[in-house]
């Protein structure tokens, strides 16, 4: 069993502004309350980028300045796929271009947005698309293997001119995906775990049996090309197919209840990972704040503040 293990989380502007929260003081308030070392932040292209050569970075760097504040690191998350639905995040005047022009857009913004914030301390590492081969979940215009590829060896190349090249990773789903596709072409690959999902007919499917170690030993399949792996998404959230604002507790309670939290974290520290990233923070502050429920909030904070 892991104890010692580095909690992080990601931090989604556009999914706090849906949930109605001020995302400034949301992800404050988790690095305040809670001993997180990793924070993986979206550089959502219709943000940064909402008309071609508008360059709007200002709420990136703000998120950035409160990471390294609670000496934290950061995870920028550049492409066309991101963290948080609609998954595919392509502003419309790139979606009016063909296909090719459209690629061609996408990498002017990657390097829009790495020469704006590559010398920020808090940036530890670049991530490249997310879960891009899991195309049966959603498929994103363009973003094909290759491409992808193309990608990863493009921000590479602009990192390696800096004195201490920092790593560019990818990720992937823990449970339905090889992990193989892009493993040349990143230093590390993040993977998700989910352990109760709701099925798109409402049904509830839990992976009751995938075991702990099932992701170690992937990991073990696949290390004679696979450099170092780590869970970038970890269920700490309800799975919802609706406006999960609209949820009863009775809904939430059906994917994940608060007394899930404890046994969601048991399943972690048999995982033998010692960075895993939580799923859910802009949520937990939502239902403490907006919800007045606060049992998620403080039981995810004991686990977190006591892993070590």
């Amino acid at each position: 069993m892991t104890k010692d293990i580095n909690y992080g989380i990601t931090w989604s502007i556009p999914y706090a502004q849906f949930l109605g929260v001020d995302s400034q003081d949301g992800l404050e308030a988790v690095l305040t309350d809670m001993d997180i070392k990793h924070v993986r932040i979206p550089a959502y292209w219709p943000l940064v980028e909402p008309m071609p050569d508008l360059l709007q970075t200002d709420w990136l760097v703000a998120q950035l300045d409160i990471v390294q504040k609670h000496g934290a690191k950061a995870t920028v998350v550049l492409g066309a796929r991101q963290p948080r639905w609609p998954e595919c995040w392509i502003p419309d005047w790139a979606l009016a271009l063909t296909e090719d022009e459209q690629k061609a857009a996408q990498l002017v913004y990657i390097d829009h947005v790495f020469e704006t914030i590559k010398d920020h301390p808090a940036i530890g590492a670049w991530q490249i698309e997310n879960e891009a081969t899991l195309r049966s979940f959603m498929k994103c215009r363009g973003n094909d293997n290759a491409f992808v590829k193309q990608e990863l060896n493009h921000i590479r190349n602009l990192e390696q001119k800096r004195p201490n090249p920092r790593p560019i990773v990818t990720t992937e789903s823990g449970e339905l995906t090889s992990w193989l596709t892009f493993a040349a072409h990143t230093d590390r690959i993040g993977f998700s775990t989910y352990r109760v999902v709701r099925r798109s007919s409402g049904g509830v499917f839990r992976y009751s049996l995938i075991p702990p170690w099932f992701y170690s030993r992937k990991a073990l399949l696949v290390s004679w090309i696979l450099k170092e792996t780590y869970v970038s998404e970890f269920q700490m959230e309800p799975w919802a197919t609706t406006d999960i604002r609209n949820a009863t507790q009775e809904d939430n309670d059906q994917t994940f209840s608060v007394a899930d939290v404890e046994k969601h974290f048991d399943f972690a520290e048999r995982m033998n990972y010692q960075q895993i990233d939580l799923w859910g923070a802009e949520w937990w502050y939502w239902m403490k704040t907006q919800q007045g429920n606060d049992g998620y909030w403080n039981a995810i904070k004991t686990r977190v503040n006591t892993a070590k």
